[in-house]
This record gives C-alpha cells, structure tokens and sequence, in this order.
C-alpha cells in the first residue's frame, strides 16, 4: 500500500511514494536517486541500504551488485547507477569484434563476412583479387582494388538463390582460370555465401551435398545455411549443378521459380513454398480426388525435416 502525503526530508516537498531510511525518516524517490546516502538529511545518522530499500527505488533491476557497492562505498544511487551502465557498456565492446576472418576453404577461395570484405589490408594479405557479395545490403567496399560481382538476396527461406547460382560458380571459376583468389561474403558470413561456396564445391569439385556443407562447416563453423537454402542445393544436385536441362528435376525448379514469382507479386504466403510445389506435382499426375493435401500448419514440412537431416549428417563427418 503507498505511503500517504508526507513531506521529504531532502526538498521538504509532499510526495506520494517516499522511501524509508534505515533510521526511519523518509525520504523522496526522487531525491533518493540525486542525493548522497552516506548519512540521514533529518539525524546524520549513517544509512546502510538494505536490498530491500534498494529494491524499492530500483524494481526492475539487479539489486544484490548494488547494494554491495553501496555498503562499501556509500555514495548516491544515481552514481551507481551511471557506474554499473559504464562497465557494461565496456563489456559490450571487449565482446563485440569485427569478424574479419576468411575462411579458406581452399586455396583459391575464402568465405567471411562483411567485416572481411570490408579490411582491404586483411584482403591483401590473402592475396584477394575477386570479391562475390551476396547481399542486397551488402556493397563494393573497394571497387577500384577488387573485381566485384553482387548478387541482391536476402537471408530468408522464401528467398529463390538457386536462380543465381551458375553466374555465382561461373564468377568464381572464371577468377581461378585467371590466377585469382576470391572471397565470397554475405554479411555474416552464415548462410547465404556459404550456399554459394557449397554450390561451387558441388558444380566444379564434383562433392555431394553433404560433402560440400561438410567440408564448408569444418573450414567456418557457423556455418548454417537456412532450410530453403538446403533445399534449394538438393534440387541444385538434382539437376546435375546446372540450371538448364529437361530433366524432371529441371521441371521442379520451373515450377518453383515460377510459384515463387506468383506468391511474391500476390503477397501471399499462407503456405509453404515447397508444399506448393509438391501438391502442383501430385495435380499433374493424379487425379482431382486424390490431388488433394492438406497439411496443419503445426506439422513439421518436409523441407525442414530434410534439411534438419542435411546438417545433422554434414556435421557429424
């Protein structure tokens, strides 16, 4: 129950919600939080808070570091306050740190993300000539020290990568027959680039799937692409790592590509691309009584199970 109108002890103003010193004056919040607690304004009695009293003014924070700091040192809440937030903000910034590493995933090739791209010096040092950006946020840090090529996707499961997969090998095989090196970042360094990277293993050095995430996880361990990603480079290994063809895994990617441009001019998402593409498949060769699936929304899409089993098996090699 709040405290009636009292009168503070510090300003002598009326106040509603007035703390209660060790000595049992009172004392506003507000100048509880301003003033020194070294000794009660009203007695000079020395005042030693209890987590209590300290709980009161501040309810929403950690208390038992505070009272501690403030039974050694006795000084204003307010300075401890300010004190706490300044190590904090310290211990933010010894744990945040630019992630400038390239993963060398073979000589010629390296995987990181924009801080990489974005050290020309840590560059120079790998001895980068080539940089593939995947990222619609990502940019040409350095046009005129790189051969740049970018590509605008977004990290997200709707997003139709595969579409972009050849001209990303090509760039990549093109660099090498000319002796270059070529780092290929997105922003993080996690899922988009690293799809790149796997599709190149897959395409040129002729590794299955799990092979390529494999040996690309082993190189960068945060590496992990997203579900759509995985299953955008099994039906990429489906179609023998080449875009053009007629075969009927061709005729899958069609149909996706196709589906994805539907659902993104018509906004709608309701359900999961893969399900679409799968019921498409079953209404051309079944007919309308058994065409028809429905899939509860709580139900875990075989997409995701396939890709969860991807990693699972990638990372226990």
């Amino acid at each position: 129950m709040p405290f009636p109108l009292l009168s503070c002890k510090v300003c002598e103003q009326l106040y509603r919600d007035p703390i209660r010193l060790g000595c049992t004056h009172l004392i506003c919040r507000a100048c509880a939080l301003e003033k020194s607690f070294r000794q009660c304004p009203s007695c000079g009695t020395d005042v030693t808070l209890s987590s209590c009293e300290i709980e009161a003014l501040l309810p929403d924070e950690s208390t038992r570091a505070l009272v501690q700091r403030y039974e050694q040192a006795p000084r204003s809440l307010a300075s401890l306050l300010a004190e706490s937030d300044s190590e904090e903000d310290e211990e933010d910034d010894e744990e945040w740190a630019p992630d400038e590493d390239l993963s060398k995933i073979e000589d010629a090739l390296f995987l990181g993300s924009a801080d990489a791209a974005m050290n020309k010096s840590g560059c120079h040092a790998q001895g980068i000539t080539h940089i593939l950006a995947i990222g619609a946020e990502t940019s040409r840090y350095w046009p005129s020290c790189f051969h740049y090529k970018k590509i605008a996707a977004h990290d997200e499961e709707e997003e139709p990568l595969i579409v972009h997969l050849d001209e990303c090998v090509e760039f990549i095989s093109h660099a090498h027959k000319q002796g270059g090196r070529v780092l290929v970042h997105c922003m993080a360094g996690c899922s988009r680039s690293p799809t790149v990277v796997i599709a190149f293993l897959m395409r040129v050095r002729k590794m299955q799937l799990h092979q390529a995430l494999a040996h690309v996880t082993a190189a960068r361990p945060i590496v992990d692409p997203n579900s759509g990603f995985l299953q955008q480079l099994a039906l990429y290994e489906e179609m023998g790592c080449n875009l053009r063809g007629d075969t009927p895994a061709h005729q899958r990617y069609e149909r996706y590509v196709k589906l994805h441009t539907r659902r993104t001019r018509s906004g709608v998402y309701d359900t999961e691309i893969w399900d679409e593409v799968n019921l498409e498949e079953e209404q051309q060769h079944s007919s309308p009584a058994t065409a028809i699936r429905t899939r509860s929304k709580r139900d875990e899409p075989p997409a995701e199970a396939q890709s969860d089993t991807l990693l699972k098996k990638a990372r226990a090699q």
